[in-house]
């Protein structure tokens, strides 16, 4: 009987644990050489233990779709309009292609967006329900709506939900790194391997580098974000055969399609539900589906530039192979027999292909689940209103974002806008100096035994930093230096209602007092009024949620 969708990995655990063969199987598995053997061989058990994973359909639904318009006009009525948006959106990607429930859910969900003053937004709908044929009965209250909000969107202020995304210009370009200023290098050596430096006493507050994700999934807020770029959107538009995928526009929709979307389409459930953890390494090795006959070739040149829009520079990040424990690799060698499974069985992907492109997506499958946990990066975000929470939006792949060390006390930080990242300074950096980045395991927040534990486990090394070398304390036991004319706390208080106008006001002060508090080094201040700058950076970004 084919596996459910149970975590894979321990079914199979499990059955080899009740036929007694768990070490001679961990004996042969360990001596294989290469990622493609180690997928072969866990793909040949599941096939023999009948533990495949099935594939689960995924179709539009009418019935469903009206179900949760249903539920929206109720949400709607009660002028719960974030709610109502939600599920006008659910009841738009659950709508069979065609059907009327597609004109209705675009219809009903510029209603929300003119409740909002989300005008330009509310016309794109409107008129897609207009084009898909909108019922003649109830068209002239939607004709209406269209009128007034064309007279209102003409004569308002175009609302700005973020500050435009920051740019690195000419005068200030790397000629030598494709994504960051002239203000940092990439230097070498044998105790970091490749690393980031200042060129030039750096303040806090400044950007050094602008980088476009190569590739990146969205995990969280699919109603509102766009499954291709990420980007905030809140009239996106449906794939036309998922469930699962929305778009900001026709443009990402053709350029996903074009690019991978075709061929997790069919299987998007399925792969959620056998391991989301890694759908980002099965995206990227489905994107350089054009680099499988030429791998030989992405070996990097030390005196090219170094850029974020190609494979080699992520090809050649480390996957720490020799580091990793035999049920390390083994479960991740699971996942990848999983995926493999269904991209053979269940998509095009493979037709008219030489089993040598099998070999080839097996071998890169397995090492982009290695690189991943040392070297991908989640894309957070942070609601701007009272009470919300920190939420991961998604993960991507950046290549020179990667090169940042950790340190349990960094000195950079970075914010999204959708997958591009803007990496910035919260304090002082020295020339020559190392720019450090946050893995997680950050000293005011953590014991060092539990810190270093943790980088060990995932990033297999001993963390020398100087907030561990000179044993920190964690942010309690910091001492209080005083002085400050405005507290963090007030700060803070001030930056809640999300307002850019505020965030823009606070940052020079945060500077001020990061420059201040840096020079008692370490301090509880210091700590909250980098935390404060770093919120202000995450409202430029972030939405000042209107819905």
């Amino acid at each position: 009987m084919a596996a459910d969708q149970r975590d894979l990995n321990k079914q199979l655990i499990e059955r080899l644990q009740a036929e007694n063969i768990i070490l001679p199987i961990s004996r042969e598995f360990a001596q294989l050489e290469t990622n493609e053997n180690r997928v072969n061989f866990v793909y040949d058990l599941l096939k023999t233990k009948d533990l495949l994973p099935p594939l689960i359909r995924d179709a539009k639904n009418d019935t469903e779709s009206t179900k949760y318009r249903n539920q929206g006009n109720n949400m709607f009525i009660q002028a719960k309009h974030k709610e109502a948006h939600q599920l006008y959106t659910k009841s738009l990607a659950l709508a069979e292609p065609g059907s009327l429930n597609v004109a209705l859910a675009y219809g009903n969900r510029s209603a929300v967006l003119f409740k909002k003053k989300l005008y330009g937004e509310c016309l794109k709908d409107a008129h897609r329900a207009l084009e898909n044929n909108y019922p003649i009965n109830i068209s002239p209250k939607l004709i209406k709506r269209i009128a007034e909000a064309e007279r209102l969107l003409s004569a308002s202020k175009t609302i700005c939900f973020y500050k435009p995304m920051p740019e690195i210009s000419e005068k200030n370009s790397n000629a030598l790194i494709q994504s960051a200023a002239n203000s940092v290098k990439v230097e070498y050596s044998g105790a970091f391997g490749r690393y980031v430096v200042a060129t030039r006493d750096l303040e806090p507050g400044e950007i050094i580098a602008v980088e476009k994700a190569f590739c990146s999934i969205l995990e969280s807020k699919v109603h509102i974000y766009c499954h291709h770029c990420l980007k905030l959107c809140y009239s996106l538009i449906p794939c036309l055969n998922c469930t699962q995928a929305l778009f900001c526009s026709t443009a990402c929709q053709s350029e996903a399609n074009k690019q991978y979307h075709q061929y997790e389409c069919p299987i998007v459930v399925s792969v959620r539900k056998l391991d989301e953890t890694k759908m980002l390494h099965l995206k990227l090795t489905i994107v350089v589906r054009d680099k499988y006959k030429s791998l030989d070739q992405c070996k990097l040149n030390p005196d090219e530039i170094y850029r974020s829009d190609r494979y080699e520079e992520i090809f050649n990040l480390v996957a720490n192979t020799s580091s990793r424990s035999i049920s390390d690799l083994f479960s991740r060698a699971t996942s990848a027999a999983g995926y493999f499974h269904l991209m053979k069985e269940h998509t095009n992907f493979f037709h008219g292909e030489t089993k040598d492109c099998e070999g080839v997506f097996k071998e890169l499958l397995l090492f982009h689940m290695q690189i991943g946990p040392c070297n991908f990066h989640q894309i957070s975000s942070r609601l701007s209103t009272v009470g919300d929470a920190d939420w991961t939006l998604g993960s991507a792949a950046y290549s020179f974002l990667s090169l940042f060390n950790h340190s349990c006390f960094p000195n950079v930080s970075r914010y999204e806008y959708g997958s591009v990242a803007a990496i910035f300074t919260i304090r002082s950096i020295r020339k020559g100096e190392q720019c450090f980045e946050n893995y997680g395991q950050h000293y005011a927040l953590m014991s060092k035994a539990d810190r270093q534990a943790k980088l060990k486990k995932q990033y297999y090394f001993d963390c020398n930093c100087e907030a561990c070398l000179n044993d920190y304390g964690m942010y309690n036991c910091l001492p209080v230096i005083g002085g400050s004319q405005q507290s963090a706390v007030e700060t803070f208080q001030l930056l809640q209602s999300g307002s850019l106008i505020e965030a823009e006001k606070a940052v020079p002060k945060m500077i001020k007092e990061i420059r201040r508090t840096e020079t008692k080094m370490p301090n509880q201040e210091l700590g909250e009024f980098q935390e404060a700058l770093k919120q202000c950076f995450f409202i430029f970004s972030t939405l000042e949620t209107p819905i």
